[in-house]
C-alpha cells in the first residue's frame, strides 16, 4: 500500500500498475473509490495506470478541510508531480471528470505533462442555472430542491446519496443497462468510502455549485467525451454543449448504456480509450449489446 501527502498535508492512497510510455491517471467519482476502475486493469498491458482514492474516500485520509473542486483537482496535480509522471492522460468518471477539467483550468497542460482528457459521463453545470440553462443532475436539480438532499446527506451520508439500505433502488437503473440484479453496483458500493456524512455533503455542495462552461473553449489538448445514451443522470443537452464548445472534442456515445458504462461495457470502454490515446479514428457510437 502506497501513500503520499498533498501540498495541504492530506494523506492520499494510490496504486501504480503496468508500464509504458503513456500514463493514464484514473479519477473516481464522488462517494466511490479507486476500485471502481478495476475493469480497466487490462489496459496495464500497454500503459502505466495510476489509481488513487480521493481525499475522504477509500484508504485516503478524511481531513476536515479541502472538499472543493479545485482542491480535488490539485490533489491529482500533486500526485502527478509526486510520481513525476509524463505523457499523462487524465481519465475521470462522473465528478472525477470535472476534476480532470478543473486540473486543466488551473494548470493547462502542466508544462506538457498532460496529453489529453477522457471525460466520462459528467455535466459542466450539474444544477439548473440562474440563466435557465438546464444541464443538471437528473434533469431537475435546483438550489431549492437540493437543500433537503443536503440535509439527508448530513443525517446518513452515502446511504442517503445512493439508497443502499433495504431494496437497492436509487441510481441502479441509471447506472446499468443489463445488470438488473445489481452485482456490479454492489461491488461498487462495497468500495464506497466516505463514512463521514459531512464529507459526502461537502463534496455534493461543491459539485452542485460547479459551472465549468467558460473552461471549455480554452481546452487545447485532445479531449474525449464518453456518454451513455440513456442520459439518465445528466441530460443529452449537457453533452451537446460540451461537444459544441470544446474545439478538440471527440464524442463517443455508448448506445443504451447508463452512468457506469466503463464497468458494464468495460471492453468497449477500454478499446475506445486505447484508440483515442493512439490517435485512431473513433466511431460516433459504440453498440452496447450483451
Amino acid at each position: 500500500m502506497a501513500y503520499f501527502f498533498t501540498s495541504d498535508h492530506c494523506r492520499i492512497y494510490y496504486e501504480v500498475h503496468g508500464s509504458g510510455e503513456d500514463t493514464i491517471v484514473f479519477i473516481n467519482g464522488g462517494s466511490c473509490s479507486y476500485r471502481y476502475w478495476y475493469k480497466q486493469m487490462p489496459l496495464a498491458e500497454k500503459y502505466r495506470l495510476v489509481f488513487a482514492d480521493l481525499r475522504g474516500h477509500g484508504n485516503s485520509e478524511a481531513p476536515p478541510w479541502g472538499y472543493s473542486n479545485e482542491r480535488f483537482a490539485n490533489d491529482v496535480y500533486d500526485l502527478v508531480h509526486f510520481l513525476d509522471l509524463k505523457n499523462v492522460w487524465l481519465c475521470g468518471w462522473s465528478c472525477g471528470a470535472s476534476y480532470a477539467l478543473e486540473y486543466f483550468r488551473l494548470h493547462g497542460d502542466d508544462g506538457g505533462r498532460i496529453k489529453g482528457i477522457i471525460y466520462d459521463e459528467m455535466s459542466v453545470k450539474p444544477m439548473v442555472g440562474k440563466d435557465g440553462v438546464n444541464f443538471s443532475l437528473y434533469g431537475n436539480t435546483t438550489y431549492q430542491n437540493a437543500l433537503p438532499y443536503f440535509y439527508s446527506l448530513l443525517e446518513s451520508g452515502v446511504d442517503s446519496a445512493f439508497h443502499t439500505e433495504g431494496d437497492i433502488e436509487g441510481p441502479m437503473p441509471a447506472f446499468f443497462k443489463y445488470d438488473e440484479q445489481c452485482g456490479e453496483y454492489k461491488r461498487l458500493m462495497a468500495g464506497v468510502a466516505p463514512s463521514n456524512p459531512a464529507v459526502v455533503c461537502l463534496l455534493n455542495i461543491a459539485l452542485l455549485a460547479l459551472d465549468q462552461r467558460e473552461v471549455l473553449p480554452t481546452v487545447n489538448i485532445p479531449f474525449l467525451m464518453i456518454e451513455g445514451s440513456k442520459h439518465a443522470v445528466y441530460p443529452a443537452e449537457s453533452y451537446d454543449y460540451i461537444a459544441e464548445h470544446v474545439p478538440s472534442c471527440k464524442r463517443v456515445v455508448f448506445e443504451g448504456a447508463g452512468h457506469a458504462l466503463n464497468m458494464e461495457f468495460w471492453q468497449e470502454f477500454n478499446r475506445t480509450v486505447d484508440n483515442f490515446i493512439q490517435g485512431k479514428e473513433l466511431p460516433a457510437t459504440e453498440p452496447c449489446i450483451r
